[in-house]
């Protein structure tokens, strides 16, 4: 069985030590076991804008050919104010480049090691946020105009099984930070729901597992928007719910 996730940097396992610990793998190895069915998962990143992003992630899918495909709804680039973006706005490319390498060396030697490190680091991107200000990657029209679109082409593609996998709510510092985010979430949520109703596509989220975190923060990285290797664990078992339904049914429907 061949599972294509169309997600993000998210569920790519970006800012895991292991990457493999990502939801996605974690589900492949954990539906493999259950059902002792080899399953081989392929993540693939979409930046969600653009009149060719459809197409892009599209020709992914028709490429693996997969028995299913789950999408990662996540807002971020509709709804995180990213200092880089407003530096690339007010200054030119080539100074928005200049930044990204600053941001990067100090992450590296702050994001990770020292509790006195980490509030180093969550202090001076609060700082650069006042300062500088911020400004998001894109609209949310434009970012559901994308995932509309792959949705209504992947329902005309016969006995292609599809789960539409939503982000959980904005932990409350970056909701804080990024006025806006939450609603934003909120409002892609709505319309991405919409179309997968109306082609009757599963849909699951981790809202519910991650409001009952003993600690929420703990879910999260430093940045607050990537996963913790425990975040991707209660994600992983957040869509499993949904998956398992999905896999006894191609079980069922196989030839024996």
């Amino acid at each position: 069985m061949k599972i294509v996730v169309l997600g993000n940097s998210a569920t790519a396992g970006e800012g895991l030590a292991d990457r493999s610990l990502a939801w996605p793998f974690v589900v492949g190895r954990s539906l493999e076991a259950e059902f002792g069915t080899p399953v081989e998962v392929e993540n693939v990143t979409v930046f969600a804008k653009g009149s060719k992003a459809a197409d892009v992630a599209l020709s992914r899918v028709e490429a693996a050919n997969p028995d299913l495909v789950v999408i990662s709804l996540g807002s971020y680039i509709c709804a995180i104010r990213v200092v880089a973006e407003q530096v690339r706005h007010l200054f030119g490319e080539r100074a928005r480049n200049r930044y990204v390498r600053l941001e990067r060396r100090f992450d590296r030697k702050t994001a990770s090691g020292s509790t006195a490190s980490k509030t180093t680091n969550r202090a001076a991107r609060s700082l650069l946020h006042r300062i500088i200000g911020g400004r998001t990657l894109a609209t949310v029209p434009e970012v559901a105009a994308v995932w509309e679109e792959v949705l209504h082409r992947l329902a005309r593609v016969e006995g292609m099984q599809v789960v539409v996998f939503s982000d959980p709510n904005w932990p409350d510092r970056v909701a804080r930070a990024n006025k806006g985010a939450q609603a934003a979430l909120d409002e892609l949520r709505r319309r991405v729901k919409t179309v997968a109703d109306s082609h009757h596509f599963p849909w699951a989220s981790a809202q519910d597992l991650y409001g009952v975190a003993p600690d929420r923060e703990a879910l999260y990285l430093l940045d607050g928007v990537h996963k913790s290797v425990e975040g991707h664990r209660v994600q992983a078992q957040a869509v499993l719910d949904v998956l398992r339904a999905q896999v006894q049914a191609r079980e069922s429907a196989a030839p024996r």
